[in-house]
């Protein structure tokens, strides 16, 4: 997928993997104002995603009613890694192909990583980081969901760092 968003940085066409990958939020409340709030809630229904409630007319409906436990993000990994979602399976391929966060010859780390906080005049100030996914090692596959507040830097990338150290600590990766 690919469409042209004007911002202050750069007009032009950008692909879904590098904002993935960034976790551009830009790019995505782009995203989401084009969808609009109806598809968006009957898609998050459609996928039972956390409690399926997209509220008012903030197509960032990440800062809406929408939420999601950890144990409930685990699950909506499993159904997509299993494939289990009413979703095309080259959908499904293309998504876990930009999750992909490593691969060694020992297994892959797949995952999304997620910052939230608020901002100072010009400056975000993180209070909330996560990374979510799995990792696949042998014939094993872990499903994590970690968050991290407080601290210097509580961000989804130094989540995901975390995660990469255990998992090449504990030999998956």
């Amino acid at each position: 997928m690919a469409f042209v968003v004007p911002s202050r940085a750069t007009t032009g066409t950008i692909r879904c993997e590098p904002p993935f990958a960034e976790s551009a939020g830009w790019y995505y409340h782009e995203i989401a104002r084009r969808v609009g709030v109806a598809r968006m809630r009957e898609w998050v229904g459609r996928l039972g995603y956390g409690n399926q409630a997209v509220s008012g007319v903030d197509v960032r409906f990440w800062h809406s009613s929408l939420l999601i436990s950890a144990n409930e993000q685990v699950e909506f990994l499993q159904r997509l890694h299993q494939g289990a979602l009413p979703v095309s399976a080259r959908s499904i391929a293309l998504l876990k192909e930009m999750m992909r966060v490593a691969r060694t010859d020992r297994g892959s780390l797949y995952g999304k990583t997620g910052t939230d906080g608020y901002m100072r005049g010009e400056v975000q100030i993180a209070t909330l980081g996560w990374f979510v996914g799995w990792v696949e090692s042998g014939t094993q596959v872990r499903f994590f969901a970690a968050n991290i507040t407080g601290g210097t830097n509580p961000t989804g990338r130094t989540v995901r760092e975390a995660i990469l150290r255990l998992s090449r600590d504990r030999g998956w990766l």
